[in-house]
């Protein structure tokens, strides 16, 4: 099914509430398993295409024997914290008009100028995630 995706990050894989059957009908190019369960999702390689890991949570020598998916090792831990930079965030509990100049700003902060063919995340997982 053409989605108009291009890459989907599975974060649930096999924890409870995951949606494995979004999985099954491969609605992005790319699908790539990573975070909320740390080790292979049991797809075909046609299905969930890379698995992000670092060398403590899948150890190279067992790669063959342990997962379907392509691995991509992450350097450091696959936990993509980042403690030094200044987050932001706005709240939605002020006036509309206060909300969208602080989702402005940090737009403008996080992507420079550029906006119109910015990257769109989004997170389609419980609500604990």
């Amino acid at each position: 099914a053409d989605s108009g995706l291009d890459v989907l990050f599975d974060l649930m894989a096999h924890t409870r509430g995951s949606r494995p059957g979004i999985v099954a009908l491969k609605p992005a190019k790319i699908l790539v398993n990573y975070l909320g369960y740390p080790g292979t999702s049991g797809f075909s390689p046609a299905k969930m295409n890379y698995i992000l890991v670092d060398s403590v949570v899948l150890p190279p020598e067992h790669i063959f024997q342990e997962v379907t998916e392509k691995a991509f090792y992450l350097p450091g831990c696959y936990q993509a914290n980042s403690y030094t930079n200044t987050q932001h965030f706005c709240s939605p509990l002020v006036s509309e008009a206060e909300f969208t100049t602080c989702i402005k700003s940090v737009r403008g902060k996080e992507l420079g100028a550029a906006t119109v063919n910015a990257t769109v995340f989004a997170n389609f997982n419980t609500i604990t995630k």
